[in-house]
C-alpha cells in the first residue's frame, strides 16, 4: 500500500487540519476587543467571541467523531483499544466543560 494514500495518513492530515483550524480560531478570541478597535476582520471579532467558541467546540467535536468513526469502520488500519478511548475521552471532557 502507497504509505501518501494509506488511511493512516489521510487520517491524520484531515484530523490535525480540522484541530488546527479549531484552535486557531479559539486562540482569536482573546484579541477581539483588539481587532474590533483596529477594524481587524476576525471571525471573533465578526461573529462574536461566544458564537466562535461554539463553532469552535463543534468543529472539535465533529473531529473526534470522525476518530471514533474511523477506529470504528476501518479496524484494519486503526488500533481500537487506542483510538477509542483517545478520543472518546478528550471529546467528553470538552463536550463536559
Amino acid at each position: 500500500m502507497n504509505l501518501l494514500c494509506s488511511p493512516q495518513t489521510i487520517f491524520i492530515l484531515a484530523f490535525s487540519t480540522i484541530f488546527f483550524v479549531a484552535i486557531s480560531i479559539i486562540k482569536d478570541i482573546p484579541d477581539v476587543e483588539g481587532d474590533m478597535k483596529y477594524n481587524i476582520r476576525t471571525f471573533a471579532a465578526r461573529f462574536g467571541g461566544k458564537n466562535v467558541a461554539y463553532f469552535a467546540v463543534g468543529l472539535l467535536l465533529l473531529n473526534y467523531i470522525g476518530a471514533i468513526a474511523a477506529a470504528i469502520l476501518l479496524p484494519q488500519a486503526f488500533k481500537r483499544s487506542v483510538m477509542l478511548p483517545g478520543h472518546i475521552v478528550p471529546s467528553l471532557v470538552l463536550l463536559f466543560q
